[in-house]
């Protein structure tokens, strides 16, 4: 719900972070080229998040 609130209003709220987030957070654009390259070349779009109709029940 938090993350439906902040692209609503386009304002994100300060979350706590650890280490083990920072290090995903630094790590994700390795990660995402990495699976690009394993998946035959294919193109990843970032997204916000993804809701299907069963999500909103």
């Amino acid at each position: 719900m938090q993350l439906v609130c902040e692209t609503l209003t386009g304002r994100r709220e300060e979350i706590k972070t650890n280490q083990a987030i920072e290090r995903g957070i630094a790590l994700e654009p390795q990660a995402r080229a990495r699976y690009c390259l394993n998946e035959f070349d294919v193109t990843v779009t970032e997204v916000g998040f993804i809701c299907s109709s069963s999500d909103l029940i």
